[in-house]
Protein backbone atom coordinates (compact mmCIF):
# COMPACT_ATOMS: atom_id res chain seq x y z
CA UNK A 1 0.00 0.00 0.00
CA UNK A 2 1.35 2.96 -0.96
CA UNK A 3 2.09 5.91 1.54
CA UNK A 4 0.00 9.41 1.82
CA UNK A 5 1.32 12.68 1.70
CA UNK A 6 0.54 15.24 4.04
CA UNK A 7 0.87 17.65 1.77
CA UNK A 8 -1.62 15.88 -0.48
CA UNK A 9 -4.13 16.18 2.02
CA UNK A 10 -3.50 19.64 3.03
CA UNK A 11 -5.26 21.71 0.19
CA UNK A 12 -8.70 19.59 1.06
CA UNK A 13 -8.29 19.93 4.77
CA UNK A 14 -7.92 24.29 4.21
CA UNK A 15 -10.67 24.07 1.59
CA UNK A 16 -13.18 21.54 3.99
CA UNK A 17 -12.04 24.63 6.86
CA UNK A 18 -13.24 27.19 4.78
CA UNK A 19 -16.61 25.60 3.79
CA UNK A 20 -17.23 25.07 7.35
CA UNK A 21 -16.80 28.78 8.44
CA UNK A 22 -18.75 29.45 5.57
CA UNK A 23 -21.67 26.81 6.46
CA UNK A 24 -21.48 28.79 9.52
CA UNK A 25 -21.60 31.75 8.85
CA UNK A 26 -24.55 31.44 6.79
CA UNK A 27 -26.56 29.67 9.83
CA UNK A 28 -25.70 32.03 12.74
CA UNK A 29 -28.81 32.82 14.75
CA UNK A 30 -28.83 36.73 13.47
CA UNK A 31 -27.07 37.14 10.28
CA UNK A 32 -27.32 41.14 10.57
CA UNK A 33 -26.17 41.26 13.98
CA UNK A 34 -22.61 43.26 14.31
CA UNK A 35 -20.43 42.92 17.14
CA UNK A 36 -19.65 46.68 18.44
CA UNK A 37 -17.77 47.35 21.47
CA UNK A 38 -19.50 50.93 21.81
CA UNK A 39 -23.05 50.46 20.95
CA UNK A 40 -25.27 51.42 23.83
CA UNK A 41 -22.56 54.34 24.48
CA UNK A 42 -22.84 57.98 24.30
CA UNK A 43 -21.05 59.31 21.38
CA UNK A 44 -17.45 61.00 22.45
CA UNK A 45 -16.65 64.10 22.66
CA UNK A 46 -16.12 65.92 19.17
CA UNK A 47 -13.87 69.18 18.51
CA UNK A 48 -12.98 70.29 15.02
CA UNK A 49 -10.73 72.84 13.62
CA UNK A 50 -11.80 76.48 11.78
CA UNK A 51 -11.34 75.71 7.86
CA UNK A 52 -10.79 79.54 7.55
CA UNK A 53 -13.78 82.03 8.00
CA UNK A 54 -16.18 79.08 7.94
CA UNK A 55 -18.12 78.14 11.06
CA UNK A 56 -17.09 75.81 12.64
CA UNK A 57 -19.17 72.59 13.91
CA UNK A 58 -19.65 72.49 17.99
CA UNK A 59 -20.06 69.05 19.96
CA UNK A 60 -23.54 70.63 21.09
CA UNK A 61 -24.98 71.13 17.96
CA UNK A 62 -24.55 67.39 16.71
CA UNK A 63 -26.41 66.71 20.30
CA UNK A 64 -28.90 68.79 19.67
CA UNK A 65 -32.57 66.63 18.76
CA UNK A 66 -32.87 65.44 15.49
CA UNK A 67 -30.97 63.54 12.42
CA UNK A 68 -27.83 65.03 11.04
CA UNK A 69 -25.74 64.25 8.37
CA UNK A 70 -21.55 64.66 9.04
CA UNK A 71 -20.21 64.13 5.63
CA UNK A 72 -16.02 63.49 5.84
CA UNK A 73 -14.28 65.21 2.83
CA UNK A 74 -11.65 66.17 0.93
CA UNK A 75 -10.72 68.26 -2.14
CA UNK A 76 -8.59 65.52 -3.61
CA UNK A 77 -11.30 63.09 -3.08
CA UNK A 78 -13.13 61.77 -6.35
CA UNK A 79 -16.05 60.25 -4.77
CA UNK A 80 -16.37 63.70 -2.02
CA UNK A 81 -16.57 65.95 -5.84
CA UNK A 82 -19.67 63.23 -6.71
CA UNK A 83 -21.61 63.31 -4.27
CA UNK A 84 -21.63 67.04 -3.34
CA UNK A 85 -24.57 68.21 -5.55
CA UNK A 86 -26.64 65.45 -3.39
CA UNK A 87 -25.38 66.72 -0.33
CA UNK A 88 -26.46 70.41 -0.89
CA UNK A 89 -29.70 69.12 -2.23
CA UNK A 90 -30.29 67.71 1.05
CA UNK A 91 -29.35 70.59 2.89
CA UNK A 92 -31.51 72.96 0.46
CA UNK A 93 -34.70 70.23 1.56
CA UNK A 94 -34.33 71.57 5.12
CA UNK A 95 -31.99 68.53 6.49
CA UNK A 96 -29.44 69.01 8.76
CA UNK A 97 -26.01 68.42 6.88
CA UNK A 98 -22.35 69.00 8.48
CA UNK A 99 -19.45 68.70 6.41
CA UNK A 100 -15.66 68.03 7.59
CA UNK A 101 -12.49 69.25 6.06
CA UNK A 102 -10.25 65.43 6.29
CA UNK A 103 -6.57 65.63 6.06
CA UNK A 104 -7.12 68.65 3.45
CA UNK A 105 -4.38 71.87 2.50
CA UNK A 106 -6.73 74.19 3.96
CA UNK A 107 -6.08 76.48 1.18
CA UNK A 108 -7.14 73.42 -1.33
CA UNK A 109 -9.95 72.39 0.97
CA UNK A 110 -11.43 76.45 0.86
CA UNK A 111 -10.67 76.23 -3.41
CA UNK A 112 -13.09 73.03 -3.51
CA UNK A 113 -15.32 74.96 -1.48
CA UNK A 114 -15.56 78.13 -3.71
CA UNK A 115 -15.28 75.98 -6.73
CA UNK A 116 -18.39 73.92 -5.74
CA UNK A 117 -20.60 76.47 -3.85
CA UNK A 118 -21.07 75.06 -0.51
CA UNK A 119 -23.52 75.72 1.67
CA UNK A 120 -22.98 74.21 4.75
CA UNK A 121 -20.52 74.20 7.56
CA UNK A 122 -17.69 73.00 6.89
CA UNK A 123 -15.02 72.33 10.37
Amino acid sequence: MSKVSPLTILPLAIFAAIAGLFYAGVHRSDPDALPSAIKGTPAPLVAFEPLGAKPVITDAQLREGGIKLVNFWASWCAPCRAEHPNLIDMAGQGRTAYGVNYKDDPGNALGFLEELGDQFPAG
